[in-house]
């Protein structure tokens, strides 16, 4: 079975064509590092949030929250005002979850929440802080000061989520809720942390130059006599809530002539294509 995708790049934003090619009976696993990330963390007019710090490994992004006072409407929140708290922390999906944690729907709904929230494009969103987690809600009253009437579930929050730390302040001066797209990326290295089978290493600073473009073509199916193999096309989001841009971080930090990852059954292979084009890709299954 095989389907004609097309897929095209609104925004100028640096595009990844992915290639996995996997076992009928593996699934992907978790990349095989540590995502570094640095964040700012701490209220907004502290010295604490003046410098990014390492985030926890479960974190997956920057994040903002602002607490207005109670008495103000939603449309004063979206717009700005004075009596506003702003909270910079690191965020993963964990600030949505439910209270029943063994519950694994509950776990994928809030996941899906977080993924819509907080994606490849900066974004802030104007919501009751009823949908975060009660736990997540205590934290900011007790570690970070909010006041209790703040932090309520009924209370309005205004959240902002980036990739990185320079983004996330982009999207908030920008006073706007709506995604907040760079017209050149410009990230910050990420350090990476291997297991033990694998060197340190750290990304090459992409700064000043963006990222080429590969025209390697691979083979799309492989086959012998135990296993069959499935080869698939996708088009990477840039954030690091997905495993598959995980892994092109890591192609593209190893420095691979190939610019493919070997795993134990599978193999992904990573292309950057430069801003601005409109890509087709085709996925297949034997």
């Amino acid at each position: 079975m095989s389907s004609l995708i097309s897929a095209t790049n609104e925004a100028p934003l640096a595009l990844i064509m992915l290639l996995i090619i996997i076992t009928s009976q593996e699934q992907l696993p978790l990349a095989p590092y540590s995502l570094k990330l640095y964040c700012r963390m701490g209220a907004m007019d502290s010295k604490e949030a003046n410098v990014t710090k390492l985030c926890p490994t479960a974190s997956t992004a920057c994040g903002y929250l602002e607490f207005s006072d109670p008495n103000v409407s939603r449309r004063t929140i979206s717009s700005g005002n004075e009596n506003s708290v702003g909270i910079y922390e690191c965020v993963d999906s964990s600030i949505f979850m439910t209270e029943n944690e063994d519950n694994e729907n509950a776990k994928q709904v809030n996941k899906d929440m977080f993924a819509r929230f907080c994606d490849h494009r900066a974004r802030c969103r104007i919501m009751s802080a009823g949908w975060l987690n009660g736990q997540f809600l205590q934290y900011l009253t007790k570690v970070r000061r909010v006041d209790g009437t703040r932090a309520r579930s009924s209370a309005i929050v205004k959240f902002c989520c980036a990739i990185n730390d320079a983004l996330l302040d982009e999207v908030i001066r920008s006073g706007l809720n709506e995604p907040y797209m760079d017209e050149v990326i410009r990230v910050r290295p990420a350090q990476l942390k291997f297991d033990d089978d694998y060197e340190d290493v750290t990304r090459e600073d992409g700064s000043d130059k963006d990222p080429q473009a590969y025209n390697e073509r691979s083979s799309y199916y492989y086959y012998d006599e135990r296993s069959e193999y499935i080869a698939e096309y996708h088009c990477v989001q840039r954030h690091f809530n997905d495993e598959l841009y995980r892994y092109c971080v890591l192609v593209h930090s190893n420095k691979s002539p190939s610019h493919c990852f070997e795993g134990h059954g599978y193999r992904i292979c990573c292309c950057f294509f430069t801003s601005g084009e409109w890509m087709r890709f085709i996925y297949s299954i034997n």
